[in-house]
């Protein structure tokens, strides 16, 4: 599939039951990590040795390295494997100054994603972490 058709409903509603999947697993990792950080205090500790410039230039370079990756036509879009390393890649955005969305970016572009297919799919993923995060703020 290519991210044009992404615009258009009918496939959406195809598509629904994987897009779930993708996003439950992608955000379920994402979610493990919080728990460790949290449980352990590791972004503490963390924060305090890396400089929050040291999580910009990790953004940048990320970023960066996008030209160099190569779309792959036969990719499976919503494939576990692809949702497990953008949870992953979300885990470590979580110390301070990288990006999550900059990053899940680079991530899905060097997984084969078209630019715009991985745009979409990053913005997708961040939807229930800033939902989560707002209920968690209003608490």
């Amino acid at each position: 599939m290519r991210s044009a058709p992404l615009l258009d409903g009918a496939v959406w509603r195809k598509n629904i039951f994987p897009v779930i999947v993708f996003g439950v697993v992608a955000d379920g990792v994402t979610f493990i990590f919080w728990i460790c950080f949290n449980y352990l205090q590791l972004i503490e500790q963390i924060d305090l040795q890396l400089p929050l410039t040291c999580g910009f230039m990790i953004t940048a370079a990320a970023l960066w390295s996008v030209q160099y990756a190569r779309e792959k036509l036969d990719n499976n879009i919503w494939s576990l494997r692809s949702a497990a390393i953008v949870g992953f890649v979300q885990g470590c955005a979580l110390l301070s100054g990288i990006s999550r969305f900059g990053t899940t970016f680079a991530a899905l572009c060097w997984l084969g994603y078209s630019p715009r297919l991985a745009f979409s799919i990053s913005f997708l993923v961040q939807w229930p972490l800033i939902v989560a995060g707002s209920l968690l703020g209003l608490s």
